[in-house]
């Protein structure tokens, strides 16, 4: 059996009667849309970890390991506050690693938040920088452009990213 390196993602989904706190796994640098949208025959997504609670009062009436739920059945779907709370360690992680020299380890940090926030200009700067220092420069360039063209107007990430493209393209 082949396995596929995964990475994992707290979520919040809503049915109409529950709303459900648990670990959703994604594959290695995609993103949660991609998951949702992949493989439309595939009827239920796993998630394990799970907590589930009334919609209606918010009470707990279950911890499960783990469950399957039917993708029809999912109203909403978004990042855990607790993922979103990690954007800022994982951030601060990634920076520390590429101090070390420990660019893949940096690559993975800045890939996790780019999987719970695709819009995040700065993980898409210091993943090009991490991409940078490992000398893969199409990669890295890809990732300072998408900075760029997240940022806003004459923001600092804007700033540097454009900096960046200027020294890869010389």
């Amino acid at each position: 059996m082949l396995k596929t390196k995964k990475d994992k993602i707290r979520v919040a989904v809503y049915t109409r009667d529950y709303k459900l706190h648990g670990e959703m796994y994604l594959y290695e640098n995609s993103r949660l849309s991609d998951i949702l949208n992949a493989d439309a025959n595939r009827e239920f997504i796993a998630i394990t970890d799970v907590k589930i609670h009334s919609i209606s009062d918010d009470k707990l009436l279950s911890k499960q390991p783990f469950i399957a739920i039917n993708r029809r059945e999912m109203v909403l779907v978004h990042p855990d506050s607790e993922s979103v709370e990690a954007l800022g360690t994982y951030l601060k992680s990634a920076q520390e690693l590429i101090r070390k020299n420990m660019f893949d380890a940096a690559i993975s940090e800045c890939r996790k938040v780019v999987t719970i926030d695709p819009e995040n200009a700065k993980a898409h700067y210091i993943l090009g920088i991490a991409l940078g220092k490992k000398h893969m420069l199409n990669e890295a360039l890809q990732e300072f452009e998408e900075a760029l063209r997240l940022s806003e107007k004459g923001s600092d990430v804007a700033h540097m990213a454009l900096e960046m493209i200027n020294q890869i393209k010389i």
